[in-house]
C-alpha cells in the first residue's frame, strides 16, 4: 500500500471531523478550503470533502517540485463515523 503525500496530523483529523459535523448541521454536502501548514512553511494544500452514500470522501491535493518540473499529488481518505481511513495516493 502506498503512503500519503500529506500525512494528516491529529489536529488535522480533529478539524476535519468538526467541519463534517458542521456541514451535516447546516445541510451542506461538500466543503473545500486551502491550508498552509505553518507560517514558516507556505506550501499550499487543498482539501475537498464530499458527502457520499454512507461516508465522506476527503481529497488532499498539493503541488511538488523536482528539478525544473512541477507535478500534482493527491491523497484520498474515507471518513465514516469520525474515523478517517487512508485509501490511496497518486501523482502525475
Amino acid at each position: 500500500m502506498k503512503r500519503p503525500f500529506y500525512k494528516l496530523t491529529d489536529e488535522d483529523k480533529k478539524y476535519i471531523v468538526e467541519l463534517i459535523a458542521k456541514c451535516v448541521e447546516l445541510g451542506l454536502g461538500n466543503i473545500n478550503f486551502q491550508y498552509f501548514t505553518t507560517k514558516e512553511n507556505l506550501k499550499e494544500y487543498k482539501f475537498y470533502m464530499n458527502e457520499m452514500n454512507g461516508f465522506w470522501r476527503l481529497i488532499v491535493k498539493s503541488q511538488a517540485e523536482k528539478d525544473v518540473f512541477t507535478f500534482s499529488q493527491l491523497d484520498e481518505y474515507k471518513i465514516i463515523d469520525g474515523n478517517i481511513e487512508y485509501v490511496y495516493s497518486e501523482s502525475d
